[in-house]
């Protein structure tokens, strides 16, 4: 979860419509203690379980606006991931329908601007790691 994405269910479970200084302030001092007592981990301002061993790829509901993200709030782990899933089952795929198939995957209908550069960042990362293989332009999960 997104570090700004924390906030919002704290204050809906004090039955607030919004996150206030108030609620901020003690959102974080919680956070913070999750953090020292190692409960969670933040990487690049995404809070993690520990021992988190798998990262599973979360879908939008369909009539339920709340399960919709922001590309910012998904963290690259989980665009691998959806990735991999979609390279996976594609038995080989183009670039760009992997990278418009994987935004697919978190109802993102643009692969413009900022969500093009984040799935293709994860698409580099993927093939730096191996976890990715292009062969003339298709993409294949080795």
């Amino acid at each position: 979860m997104h570090l700004d994405e924390s906030l919002a269910p704290f204050a809906a479970a004090w039955g607030l419509k919004r996150a206030g200084h108030k609620v901020n302030h003690a959102t974080r001092e919680a956070l913070n203690l999750c953090l020292r007592e190692g409960r969670v981990i933040l990487k690049e301002n995404f809070l993690w379980p520990t021992g988190l061993l798998k990262v599973d790829v979360r879908v939008p509901v369909p009539g339920v606006p709340e399960s919709m993200r922001k590309p910012e709030y998904i963290p690259p782990e989980e665009i691998e991931s959806a990735m991999r899933l979609v390279a996976q089952y594609a038995f080989g795929i183009s670039i760009e329908s992997l990278i418009v198939e994987t935004a697919r995957v978190f109802g993102i209908n643009h692969t413009g601007g900022k969500v093009r550069e984040r799935v293709l960042e994860a698409y580099k990362k993927l093939l730096r790691e191996r976890k990715l293989t292009c062969t003339n332009d298709i993409v294949t999960s080795p």
